[in-house]
């Protein structure tokens, strides 16, 4: 959210550096009017007031009419992510008094940073000179000078903004194109919570998901049935350890991995099997030795080179009792499927029958379409409590599509972030230089006179910009990895440092900019010399 605030920010940037280099532009075709104005006795202050009240007018236009589309924008939002999304209440899009506040002040302000730079400028100019020649007046003022600065800063801009909503929407690519090993559309899922008020014991609490589970597998058509403390989706219990033979001088500095507490058959639903030893069975019902299963990653942690089958090792989910490792599994995307590849995804499983934990996670796979098997999930849980309700209920790749909504909003405002970026770029670039080149038509035409071609002059204009839009890209793709750095904790630096996101930002953005450059340059060339020569 921070990061989707500090584009914002940009975005709001960009067109004030656009509209500040157009009224520089501006100002250097005015520079006869200013120094009339100043030789009938207008002052320095007064031609500044004069140019910022332009440039706010300039901003309330611009204001209102961004209002009118938020207006709408809103509405659309509010429509696709909370109606149809089905995103929480609390999630709400609404163009508030707290908004309008925002959008006056950012009005006020942009108007002001748009017009003061251009204003101070235009009234440095020298009277007498700017009666006699303007274009030597609007020379010595140094508005193109600066113009040119300001393009690099556009095209910056253009480039950080682009970099960010690029990592953002990849992001959010690689996690709703994310695959499980098994088949989400046939697994049936709820969440079922059982409080300590009516099952006290983790006897309770075993007896009652060991019971409801033997009922769903009497249903025709559900092939397994299982219970887990994960819901596939996000990741284990953070759980700290201590491996036998290993000593730590506190608790705190034991290592962290990742917890699973599932049925027997919950290996069955997915399909794995045992690399080493076995997995659960009935000779867990007996709480009398605790019994894990751990994943390759936490063999290859603490016993990289030995055989793990009848290590043991404490954990406090386990009051710190000895649990003795009797299987080890494949790597099943302990840590979550959203959180970067290679990121330590040691963990281990213990068996519910031992643990009796009350808030899991239902799952059933079926031949038919799960959401048929809805109404038997119901009745089974109902005729065991008729007061415990299950939540949630749905397939897995729907619980994935909740998941995921976070992601989806941002990617898609990462979307619209890029559109608006890139149009603001091209219009900007574009706009500078239709300017600065119809300061040149004279020139042009001179240089078409002494035997200049049209190709020649697209090139003068392609390669003055391009140095400008060389610096640009540079200063945008460094502030561009800046600004994401905070995403590396979450999506890890194999996203915010790709560097195929980089460079197709910058060939998108300097083909914009070149594009932006070509077209003006292109018409100008094209006028009549003696046209050009004539020009004023």
């Amino acid at each position: 959210l921070l990061l989707m605030l500090a584009m914002t920010v940009f975005i709001l940037a960009l067109p004030c550096v656009n509209v500040a280099n157009m009224l520089l532009g501006r100002a250097s075709q005015r520079t006869r009017e200013l120094a009339v104005r100043a030789a009938v006795g207008a002052s320095r202050g007064r031609l500044i007031r004069q140019m910022l009240a332009e440039s706010l007018v300039l901003a309330a236009l611009g204001a209102g009419g961004g209002l009118i589309i938020a207006v709408y924008g809103v509405d659309a939002m509010q429509h696709y992510f909370v109606d149809e999304m089905n995103v929480p209440g609390w999630f709400e899009f609404r163009l508030d008094h707290r908004v309008l506040g925002v959008a006056v002040v950012a009005t006020l302000a942009a108007g002001l940073l748009t017009g003061l730079v251009p204003a101070l400028q235009a009234s440095r100019l020298d009277v007498n000179t700017a009666l006699k020649d303007d274009s030597r007046a609007a020379a010595g003022m140094g508005l193109g000078r600066l113009s040119r600065w300001l393009v690099s800063a556009q095209i910056a801009f253009s480039t950080a903004l682009l970099v960010g909503a690029c990592i953002l929407g990849w992001t959010v690519f690689e996690a709703r194109t994310v695959k499980l090993a098994h088949d989400p559309d046939h697994l049936l899922t709820g969440r079922i919570e059982l409080h300590e008020a009516n099952y006290p014991t983790p006897a309770h609490r075993a007896r009652f998901y060991r019971t409801l589970m033997e009922r769903l597998r009497a249903e025709p058509g559900i092939e397994t049935v299982t219970v887990t403390s994960r819901n596939f989706v996000g990741s284990g219990v953070p759980t700290q350890v201590a491996p036998e033979g290993l000593t730590y001088a506190h608790d705190n500095l034991r290592p962290t991995v990742q917890l699973e507490v599932i049925s027997r058959e919950y290996f069955e639903l997915v399909n794995v099997r045992a690399l080493h030893g076995r997995l659960f069975d009935s000779r867990e019902e007996s709480p009398a030795v605790r019994a894990a299963v751990i994943n390759e990653a936490f063999a290859a942690k603490f016993w990289p080179k030995e055989d793990p089958l009848g290590r043991r090792f404490r954990t406090s989910q386990t009051s710190n009792d000895w649990v003795t490792i009797i299987g080890v599994v494949p790597n099943l995307r302990m840590n979550g499927l959203f959180n970067p590849p290679g990121m330590d995804e040691a963990g281990f499983y213990l068996s519910q029958d031992q643990m009796g934990w009350g808030w899991l996670d239902l799952f059933l796979r079926t031949k038919a379409d799960p959401l048929t098997f809805v109404p038997a999930v119901r009745k089974a849980v109902a005729s065991l409590d008729p007061n415990q309700p299950i939540d949630s209920i749905g397939t897995l790749t729907s619980q994935m599509k909740r998941s995921i909504r976070g992601f989806t909003i941002i990617g898609s405002m990462a979307g619209i972030f890029a559109l608006i970026t890139l149009f603001l770029g091209a219009v900007g670039v574009y706009g500078v230089t239709s300017l600065a080149i119809s300061r040149r038509t004279r020139e042009f035409g001179v240089r078409l006179a002494l035997g200049a071609t049209v190709q020649q002059l697209l090139g003068l204009v392609l390669q003055q910009g391009a140095r400008q839009i060389g610096i640009g890209l540079l200063l945008g793709l460094l502030a561009g990895f800046l600004l994401t750095q905070p995403l590396k904790s979450v999506f890890g630096a194999q996203v915010t440092g790709n560097p195929v996101i980089y460079a197709v930002v910058a060939v998108l953005i300097a083909a914009v900019g070149l594009i932006a450059l070509w077209l003006p340059a292109r018409r100008t060339s094209r006028v009549d010399p003696m046209t050009a020569l004539r020009a004023e």
